[in-house]
């Protein structure tokens, strides 16, 4: 029998451990596959290994039953289970078959044509038409990128590249040579990189791509690649640059085409043949490497027990939980993370900036003591998670404002560090009632302001929300809700809007439509959330389904939070305050109580001395 005492977490690290060392020989599944994250894991295998995280050694195949037994038990832990077809179902090994490419008397290697073949006919199956080896009708020299927002950054990199042996013309072609696969709907490309492309003068080019350009791949790991490979084909000489060129405008090719970014595969990262496009599952696995651009988002939050700070002393604590917790996640060698999140109010700040401009709001953020702890953050996880961001609440104190009879209310912000400094912060825009009680202002520079939005490591872009601003993703002014009405003040420069006023709805329809204007037109797939406190687990199932799976679903991609939990924190597998491509029709289920939780469990976790709880999602 399996031991009831296994749960959900020795299941993930067991899944880990089968990541990092594979199956054993004889431990395979021949008609079962526990279908996790877009990887296969034989089920019985599986529970054998968690048993020795729960119990201190492994369950041997003759003490349990596969099939039903292991199957139920897995589905019961909310595990996907599926059945092979028979075609992909392994005859019994007597005697072992040979590879296809073993009985063809031909050795697998990068140069393997069945694997661009599989890839074509993967992206045939799943978007239709494609047209390999397709001809953009585009000049070459950077002149021909003239009407390019990145125009000076592509007469950076193509000088780079003829400074770095002297080789000036290596343009030889007058149009772009032909890209590997283009998918016209939804458009865009696909590049099959094999090791040549892994140059010297490739990694000059990348090196020089603006933070700002959208990719379908993780740059730095293509960096890295360049200085492992470091290949050299000198036939013609000046070969090296001009491929790097070459690529290079067929990743900036969609600035000036209206595309969705170029997707680059590298040929040794998988086995490409080895997926079959008739079987759901793998045909499923290639959609998600194609959708999350090759590249996916792994957000760590941290809850914390206890309250939101409310005074300067609070904050020699908060440093010191966020020192902490930089420190176990670099010591659990949680890799390329795009950002670290903590709740609201975990930092407080004795200034109240709403009416500052974003330099000046930056200006006062950096005199604050916890400022450098934010940034050192950053620099100590550069090394495993280039570019990371730390991302807090910060709330403020009260002021009097002239020409108010009473005090304005606190400051709720939600700030993102980089090792530079203060990279963006997201003003609270969308009040609850207390907030209104409490006379916060809405500046109406915050809802369209393009300082609240960061381009995350993954290429994914985020929108910083400063607690139920979460909830004002999906508003809409033709039907306002609550969020919208609590909008009660809206300060512009030196005047105060108030609900009174003759004019007022007018001024916040047009501050809402701003807010949906700027997450449109900054293609936002990410809400990242501060959220200040729930009294305990459990009690956070409005927000989850109204908030969180509710913003996942408008943005059709993630969205996030951490919270303080009062009393305890939760277990790690609840209240996760996590949510990732939510179906559109939870926007429009009627009544509302219909809508479902869509909780997204995190890949890792990690208790922090009982104060804090740190996860880890992807997407």
């Amino acid at each position: 029998m399996i031991p009831e005492n296994i749960n959900q977490n020795h299941i993930l690290k067991a899944i880990r451990e089968i990541d990092m060392n594979g199956v054993p020989k004889g431990r395979k599944s021949r008609k079962f596959q526990l279908f996790y994250n877009g990887k296969h894991y034989p089920p019985k295998y599986v529970i054998s290994l968690a048993n020795k995280y729960a119990n201190g050694m492994g369950l041997e195949p003759s003490e349990f039953s596969g099939g039903q037994e292991t199957n139920n038990f897995l589905k019961k832990l909310v595990f996907e289970v599926v059945e092979l077809p028979p075609s992909r179902i392994f005859p019994k090994p007597s005697p072992a078959p040979r590879k296809i490419s073993e009985r063809k008397g031909l050795r697998h290697d990068e140069r393997c044509p069945e694997c661009k073949k599989t890839i074509e006919t993967m992206l045939r199956k799943i978007y239709g038409g494609v047209e390999v080896n397709h001809k953009f009708e585009t000049g070459t020299k950077p002149e021909d990128y003239r009407n390019s927002p990145f125009y000076s950054k592509l007469k950076e990199i193509f000088s780079g590249l003829q400074n770095h042996r002297g080789y000036k013309d290596f343009i030889r072609s007058q149009t772009l040579p032909r890209c590997d696969f283009f998918v016209p709907n939804p458009g865009f490309n696909v590049e099959f990189d094999e090791p040549q492309h892994f140059t010297a003068c490739r990694k000059i080019a990348l090196s020089k791509y603006p933070e700002r350009l959208e990719l379908g791949f993780d740059r730095e790991k293509w960096i890295k690649l360049c200085e492992k490979i470091d290949a050299k084909d000198n036939d013609p000489p000046y070969r090296d640059e001009q491929r790097a060129w070459y690529d290079t405008l067929r990743d900036f090719i969609p600035t000036v085409k209206g595309l969705k970014p170029t997707i680059r595969m590298f040929s040794r990262d998988f086995r490409w043949c080895g997926l079959n496009p008739e079987v759901p599952s793998d045909v499923e696995r290639f959609r998600t490497m194609i959708e999350r651009k090759y590249r996916p988002t792994r957000i760590a939050t941290v809850c914390i027990k206890g309250e939101p700070a409310n005074d300067l002393k609070e904050n020699a604590k908060r440093k010191e939980i966020l020192k902490e917790v930089v420190k176990i996640i670099i010591n659990k060698e949680w890799s390329n993370i795009d950002a670290i999140v903590f709740p609201g109010g975990f930092f407080y700040l004795n200034q109240h900036i709403g009416q500052l401009l974003f330099h000046d709001r930056v200006s006062a953020l950096k005199s604050a003591s916890f400022h450098n702890t934010c940034t050192q953050g950053c620099k100590d996880l550069s090394d495993i998670s280039p570019r990371v961001f730390i991302i807090a609440g910060v709330d403020t104190t009260e002021r009097m404002r002239a020409g108010f009879n009473k005090k304005e209310g606190a400051d709720q912000l939600c700030v993102a560090w980089t090792s530079e400094g203060v990279s963006s912060i997201g003003r609270k825009v969308f009040p609850t009632k207390k907030d209104e009680r409490n006379n916060l202002v809405c500046y109406k520079n915050d809802f369209s302001t393009d300082h609240r939005v960061i381009r995350l490591p993954s290429g994914k872009t985020a929108v910083l929300c400063a607690c139920y601003d979460m909830f004002g993703c999906s508003e809409k002014i033709e039907s306002p809700t609550t969020r919208t009405r609590n909008i009660r003040r809206i300060g512009e420069g030196s005047i105060l809007h108030e609900y009174t006023d003759l004019n007022f709805k007018e001024i916040r329809k047009e501050c809402v439509d701003s807010f949906q204007d700027l997450i449109a037109r900054q293609q936002v797939k990410v809400g990242i959330t501060a959220i200040h406190r729930f009294e305990r687990p459990g009690l956070d199932g409005f927000w989850q389904r109204h908030g969180i799976a509710t913003c996942s679903a408008e943005l059709q991609g993630l969205g996030i939070g951490a919270a303080h939990f009062s009393k305890y924190l939760p277990e790690f597998e609840k209240s996760t305050l996590a949510s990732a491509e939510v179906p559109k029709k939870h926007l429009y289920l009627s009544p509302k109580w219909k809508r479902q939780t869509h909780r997204l469990a995190p890949i890792d976790w990690i208790l922090v001395d009982d104060k804090a709880l740190v996860r880890l999602f992807e997407w």
